[in-house]
């Protein structure tokens, strides 16, 4: 089985003092994957990120 990298990057922009819009990229590579699949698979995200306590 090969070896993998993963690389995850996020920015979180707040809204208020409990409600954020949160964006994340994350790579996942394979240096060595099982045939018939992809050695990269990229992925942007967003979500809404909620505050509970400070």
């Amino acid at each position: 089985m090969g070896g993998g990298i993963s690389f995850d990057s996020s920015l979180v922009t707040n809204i208020n003092r409990w409600l954020g819009w949160q964006l994340t990229l994350s790579d996942r590579y394979l240096s060595n994957p099982v045939p018939g699949t992809k050695k990269n698979d990229v992925l942007l995200t967003t979500g809404l990120r909620l505050t509970f306590a400070r």
